[in-house]
C-alpha cells in the first residue's frame, strides 16, 4: 500500500507528492488496523484514544495544506511548520505524562 501511494503521489506532484502519498498510506493503514482489530479481536479504541487520533489527523491535514499551498522557499512555510511540530509534540507529551501519572 505504501509503495502504491508513493508512486501515485510522485506521478501527481513529484517529490512533494511522495510525502502526500506517505501520509495517505499511513492514514489508510491506521483505519485498516482499527477495523481489523475490532473485527478479529473485538478491540475498540477508547474515547481518549479516538480524540487523540482526531487531533493528530487534523494536524496531518494542516501539514498537507501547508505542503501543497505554500512555497517551501517562503519563511512562512518554515514558521508554520515549526509551530505545527511544537503543537503536536507538546500535545503528545502532555497526554503521555497524564497517562503515566
Amino acid at each position: 500500500m505504501l509503495i502504491i501511494c508513493e508512486i501515485a503521489g510522485y506521478q501527481l506532484d513529484g517529490l512533494r507528492g511522495v510525502g502526500g502519498g506517505i501520509a495517505v498510506a499511513y492514514a489508510i493503514e491506521t483505519i485498516a488496523v482499527l477495523i481489523f482489530s475490532r473485527a478479529v479481536y473485538g478491540y475498540r479504541l477508547s474515547a481518549l484514544g479516538f480524540r487523540f487520533c482526531i487531533f493528530q489527523l487534523l494536524i496531518l491535514l494542516l501539514v498537507l495544506f501547508l505542503v501543497f499551498m505554500i512555497s517551501y522557499r517562503d519563511w512562512l512555510y518554515w514558521l508554520i511548520g515549526v509551530i505545527i511540530v511544537l503543537m503536536s509534540t507538546s500535545f503528545s507529551f502532555r497526554k503521555i505524562r497524564k497517562l503515566v501519572r
